[in-house]
């Protein structure tokens, strides 16, 4: 909006006087350096006025904008003769411009974009009609693409559908398993090196007794040596506990006894004494715990607390209590968070959906995290406020549940399947298998408190689509993997440099 500024009115004004005087002294015969009367036949000169200067009416509209993926970072924007920078507030940040007018056209354009994000803004909206007060919709940013690396693929003998949990060695190479592929056909073991080098370490299906299809990923101990359970496979067809050590040389601990401990599902949890702990889904779910020297001991079934597999990752508290996720059953029928105490009793701690909870989230299917003092974390696949799953935390010390936050569909994503990880700021990372403004997925982040502080769009010709398992932020890098790869190969490994 034009102003006229206090100088100008000011010119105006001195001006007008000036000539208004010069016009006074001719008629009055002053101004000309003598004395005498004045010549009758001059004619007066009349006064010259300045019209005045009017400031068009301002505009009462606005144009609201939902950006996704900024972060806290910042982003410069115009709209006609307006230019304004918005700093992100999280999963998604809300702006406005005003002082618009009704029916008037205004073009927006990007002025600057944020550092290490670019923002898209497709040619066919940068002209805005206002109508009222308009919504111009979402502008999304993510990870500008030369901060993009790992595209690597899996296909044919490298395996394919990777899923589950990764893990990252001290020296920064990642590894993980893939469902089936491989040189048998039944899933392996792979490592990728920090310059995106992929080697299987493993094909699963070499024997006659060895494990299927590794379903739930890896854990790694102190020594660098892998852990890892195959559905199905060993002396039993019901399963197995397989390690991998440093040199690479893969060994069977176990295999499942072909009754009510058989099929393995869900993550592994290794304790300070070299205990493995994990669950399998045969009936109704069991709890199990592996020692050092290969002693497989059930140590609870699920079955008067869950009616269907307990899944994700386990958790243990420094008292040795240990915490887990069943994704149906309980109360409400979607799901149950449950402890076990070192004294073998089992207690439910929240059964999902709970009505007493509003909007309360359903089907828990990542299993829990803790973060090494009080608390515990977890997301759901389903319900909440939008419907695209939520972020739940479990008080230890206070036996509280809380729902901390509500997945936006567009922004942040929908049915989260993977488990939550823990980075060294103590931020949380998980991924959502769907949703993101390409509907092919995100990666986010959020605060302990469940504010969003990250979220990564994933595009489907990319890095990939539909990730299923967990994502890690390590070294300033965020890594993960995603079950449908580009140009029709079958899976990707994601690895996004900050």
């Amino acid at each position: 909006m034009r102003k006229q500024t206090k100088a100008h009115t000011t010119i105006l004004g001195n001006l007008g006087i000036v000539l208004l005087l010069g016009g006074m002294l001719s008629a009055c015969g002053g101004g000309s350096g003598a004395s005498g009367n004045a010549d009758s036949s001059v004619t007066p000169t009349p006064p010259i006025t300045t019209p005045p200067v009017t400031t068009p009416p301002a505009g009462t509209n606005s144009l609201s904008i939902e950006i996704l993926g900024l972060g806290s970072k910042s982003l410069t924007l115009s709209l006609g003769s307006q230019t304004q920078t918005i700093t992100g507030t999280g999963g998604v940040t809300n702006f406005s411009f005003t002082g618009l007018v009704n029916g008037q056209n205004y073009t927006l354009a990007i002025v600057k974009q944020p550092p290490g994000l670019t923002c898209t803004l497709l040619s066919i909206y940068a002209t805005v009609t206002i109508q009222g007060d308009t919504d111009f919709g979402r502008l999304p940013c993510s990870v500008s693409g030369n901060n993009v690396g790992g595209k690597v693929s899996f296909k044919g003998q490298a395996g394919w559908m990777p899923t589950g949990t990764i893990v990252v060695d001290a020296n920064g190479n990642t590894y993980g398993t893939t469902i089936i592929g491989g040189q048998y056909g039944y899933g392996t073991v792979y490592k990728i090196t920090p310059d995106d080098i992929m080697t299987v370490l493993y094909s699963f299906g070499a024997t006659l007794t060895d494990g299927l299809m590794p379903m739930s990923g890896l854990i790694i101990d102190a020594s660098g040596n892998l852990y890892g359970t195959t559905r199905f496979g060993g002396l039993n067809s019901a399963g197995t506990i397989f390690k991998i050590a440093t040199n690479g040389t893969k060994s069977e601990l176990v295999s499942f006894p072909a009754n009510d401990l058989s099929y393995p599902a869900g993550g592994l949890l290794l304790d300070s004494a070299g205990n493995i702990y994990g669950t399998t889904s045969f009936g109704q779910g069991s709890l199990y715990k592996l020692t050092p020297s290969l002693s497989l001991t059930r140590l609870r079934g699920l079955g008067d607390i869950a009616s269907y597999t307990p899944v994700g990752s386990l958790a243990m508290d420094s008292q040795g209590t240990i915490y887990g996720a069943a994704q149906q059953g309980g109360a409400y029928g979607d799901g149950v968070l449950y402890k076990l105490n070192s004294s073998g009793n089992l207690t439910v701690l929240h059964a999902f959906e709970d009505p007493a909870v509003k909007d309360d989230g359903a089907y828990p299917t990542g299993g829990v995290i803790y973060d090494g003092s009080d608390a515990l974390y977890g997301i759901t696949t389903y319900v909440g406020s939008n419907g695209c799953g939520t972020i739940f935390k479990w008080s230890i010390s206070k036996n509280q549940y809380a729902k901390i936050h509500d997945l936006d569909c567009d922004a942040e994503g929908q049915s989260p399947l993977g488990s939550l990880s823990l980075d060294a700021s103590h931020q949380l990372w998980g991924t959502a298998s769907h949703g993101g403004y390409y509907n092919y997925g995100t990666i986010f982040s959020f605060t302990p408190d469940g504010q969003i502080n990250f979220v990564y769009l994933l595009q489907d010709t990319d890095l990939g689509s539909t990730p299923v398992g967990n994502a890690l932020s390590i070294n300033n890098r965020i890594i993960t993997t995603t079950f449908n790869g580009v140009n029709g190969n079958y899976g990707s490994f994601v690895d996004i440099r900050r």
